[in-house]
């Protein structure tokens, strides 16, 4: 087992105990949430999506949790939610001769399939997917939470 799995591993069993605890556990276990987030700013994006997607079951229970570390969640998700100010060139300036390209159709195979058959996710399948998962978290915690929406400085202006 590589270190990003069993970091997940942790993570998913602290999210249950965490969505098993009562009020009394919960304030005892306010220094575990800091661990599992400090797990995410050093993971690669291809483990990223299932930390967030693990992260997201436990705000739906317990969003007060996340009160202290809205700032630092904010500044760290607003990266993967916000489009890039400059996203490459458009496709005429990229392939101004359409004839002339590898373009077919019907596209061949699923999006996901790599030119040699291997079903590997492409980096900007891979960077959307960790978008999708920044944004159901944010948007459970919201749902969960609304009142901290309003209070959270960069929370409205991110939307």
């Amino acid at each position: 087992m590589d270190s990003a799995q069993v970091r997940l591993a942790a993570l998913r069993a602290s999210v249950s105990y965490l969505t098993a605890s009562d009020q009394l556990q919960l304030s005892h276990s306010l220094s575990l949430l800091y661990s599992m987030l400090d797990t995410l700013p050093s993971l690669p994006d291809i483990h990223l999506k299932s930390f967030l997607s693990s992260l997201t079951l436990l705000c739906s229970s317990h969003p007060n949790l996340f009160v202290p570390h809205m700032d630092a969640l904010l500044s760290f998700l607003r990266g993967f939610i916000m489009p890039s100010v400059d996203s490459g060139p458009t496709p005429t300036v990229a392939k101004p001769f359409p004839g002339t390209s590898s373009f077919t159709f019907p596209p061949s195979g699923s999006g996901s399939r790599t030119p040699d058959g291997n079903d590997e996710v492409t980096e900007d399948e891979e960077k959307e997917l960790v978008r999708k998962a920044a944004l159901e978290f944010m948007v459970s915690l919201t749902e969960a939470k609304p009142a901290l929406a309003k209070r959270s400085e960069g929370w409205t202006r991110l939307w």
